[in-house]
């Protein structure tokens, strides 16, 4: 007799098992596929299209090579205070985790930007933000179900791409309020 415990989080996001005479089983297997990268203070994890946070990955140091596949996830960093409780098995907020790959979608070409790389943060103060190297802090912001929902991200996008096509160099912080307004604060 073996104690019951709860059943772990697999890769596996389905298991279809088929019997078939004589003596032979058909195993179907889906595996979850991780979409990005969900770092929380010393913790990372992979989480999947569904927002479920599958597995723990190496935090990357700067030591790595950049081609492992966990190395070529998205990364978003989750500064927020109430994400400390995050763990393998639970699930990302639906609204988080829609923002998060769309944004985590991007490239700096896409924003129009020149840097080699972007940096997506989400904080208590600003909500989501894209840093590309060297460039200005983009505030996307906070989103929710009804007010403010992640439709407007592709406006906001369009909106920031103008602006850094004028000169990344020359902002310090761009907020993007809508997806035709915004502020920025010069260099």
């Amino acid at each position: 007799f073996l104690p019951r415990t709860a059943p772990a989080v697999t890769a596996e996001r389905s298991v279809t098992v088929r019997p078939e005479l004589p003596g032979t089983l058909h195993l179907s297997i889906t595996e979850r596929v991780p979409v990005l990268a969900w770092q929380v203070g010393a913790h990372r994890y992979a989480v999947d299209g569904t927002g479920l946070l599958i597995a723990e990955l190496p935090v990357i140091d700067g030591t790595s090579d950049g081609t492992a596949p966990a190395d070529l996830l998205p990364t978003i960093h989750d500064g927020r205070v109430a994400s400390a409780t995050l763990a393998v098995g639970s699930s990302l907020d639906p609204i988080d985790d829609d923002a998060a790959s769309r944004l985590g979608s991007l490239t700096p070409a896409d924003l129009g930007s020149a840097a080699p790389s972007l940096t997506i943060d989400l904080t208590d103060a600003d909500g989501f933000t894209i840093r590309p190297a060297d460039g200005p802090l983009c505030v996307f912001g906070f989103y929710t179900p009804t007010l403010r929902t992640t439709e407007i991200i592709p406006g906001q996008v369009r909106l920031l791409a103008g602006l850094l096509a004028t000169g990344e160099s020359k902002y310090a912080r761009i907020t993007l309020a809508s997806q035709t307004a915004g502020s920025y604060l010069p260099v």
